[in-house]
């Protein structure tokens, strides 16, 4: 039994924007972490404590982590993120009475 929807390639328009729109907030996740030191401080905590039960349970099997597992960027958004860069940036209003709120509005999120 198939499904007729999963079948189907899907067109290049419906793909390409979302990716874009990702690529973009990731760029701009890491613009924002470089130059205005605003981070995804929970994904991060949330990674470092995968990546040590992972290397626990390596170590109970006699094996370790690749070093550059610890060294690689997060992808991954959360919600919070977009739904700030949603919400502050469809304001018109200049980006650096922005930056503020939206340091604001991520650090509520911890």
């Amino acid at each position: 039994m198939t499904n007729a929807l999963l079948d189907k390639p899907r067109p290049a328009f419906l793909a390409d924007p979302v990716s874009m729109a990702h690529n973009l907030l990731v760029y701009l996740a890491a613009a924002l972490g470089k130059h205005a030191d605003i981070t995804e401080r929970k994904l991060k905590r949330k990674r470092q404590y995968a990546l040590e039960a992972r290397a626990e349970v390596a170590s109970t099997k006699g094996r370790t982590l690749h070093p550059f597992t610890w060294t690689l960027p997060i992808i991954q958004l959360s919600l919070q993120f977009i739904r700030t860069v949603r919400n502050l940036f469809s304001r018109p209003e200049p980006l650096c009475r922005l930056l503020p709120r939206f340091r604001k509005t991520m650090e509520a999120y911890l």
